[in-house]
């Protein structure tokens, strides 16, 4: 059977900084050519072994909580510890700090190897990319989306500058 490597690489958010998941996320998912049906079912094994890691402290303030892929959606699952200048109870600042998260993460993104073989597995079956933050002390959350679509033309341009 095939392992599938996925890395996991988010943006800089605010203070708290550039977060990247464990070895056990990069050795999780290893692509190779697959039917839609065993690349679904291979993306749902990753999910669960990275699960078995979890909780992953990325950073001082930052805790990968959960995976899920489900409906077609791989999800992050993060708490972030707030403070006096990273609060998730103003909706002014949950869009602009979602506004930054996004362009910021999509860099990242595609600045890694191991995130663009996860982001073509993800294309492969037509599947969204969702980072969920939750505040540990508000329990107000942000989502950061990247559809399926979005995903698509960030890789062909990547591949098309290449």
């Amino acid at each position: 059977m095939y392992r599938y490597i996925i890395s996991i690489s988010i943006a800089a958010f605010l203070l708290i900084g550039f977060a990247s998941c464990n070895r056990q996320q990069r050795d999780a998912v290893s692509l190779k050519v697959m039917s839609d049906e065993k690349a679904i079912r291979e993306l749902t094994e990753a999910a669960e072994t990275v699960n078995k890691a979890c909780p992953i402290h990325t950073d001082n303030k930052t805790t990968l909580l959960a995976v899920s892929f489900r409906e077609h959606k791989w999800t992050y699952y993060y708490e972030v510890a707030e403070d006096s200048v990273v609060r998730f109870d103003n909706a002014v600042f949950n869009e602009n700090i979602k506004a930054g998260l996004k362009a910021s993460t999509r860099e990242n993104l595609l600045a890694s190897h191991d995130m663009l073989t996860m982001l073509r597995a993800l294309i492969k079956v037509n599947a969204d990319l969702v980072y969920s933050y939750k505040g540990k002390e508000s329990g107000h959350s942000i989502n950061v989306m990247f559809t399926y679509p979005e995903l698509r033309v960030m890789v062909d341009v990547m591949s098309a500058e290449r």
